[in-house]
């Protein structure tokens, strides 16, 4: 895989375990997910890697570090409705416009966890300064 993983002081599992810790569907999905931090995009992912033959989400820590633990966890349900939905598989070789998929997936994503977010919490899960 060409993305680059980094050594950094960020630690997901900050963010990652009080999220997993409520909700266990996605705690049982995350096991199976491996987790690196990286500065190859700006923010966050998930692909399959057919090195490891496993999936991974990779990650911005600087980008992460400037989240709130809601902004996180969205950004965290964000990538693995990824997984859930078949995104990864459903990539085809010289699709048409792959962008416009990418953001078709990524739209549909955001309007269901809005959809589903606590009344208390705040409802807007990106920041003003997402790429």
């Amino acid at each position: 895989m060409l993305i680059r993983q980094i050594e950094t002081d960020y630690q997901l599992d900050d963010v990652l375990i009080p999220w997993l810790q409520r909700s266990t569907f996605f705690c049982e999905l995350s096991r199976h997910v491996r987790k690196f931090p990286t500065d190859s995009f700006p923010t966050a992912g998930v692909a399959y890697d057919h090195e490891l033959d496993d999936i991974v989400m990779a990650y911005n820590p600087t980008w992460m570090a400037k989240n709130t633990p809601w902004q996180s966890e969205g950004l965290l349900t964000h990538e693995f409705y990824h997984i859930l939905f078949g995104h990864l598989h459903a990539r085809i070789e010289n699709m048409p416009l792959p962008k416009l998929k990418n953001v078709a997936t990524d739209l549909a994503i955001n309007s269901i966890i809005m959809h589903n977010a606590d009344a208390h919490k705040p409802r807007t899960v990106l920041r003003n300064d997402f790429p």
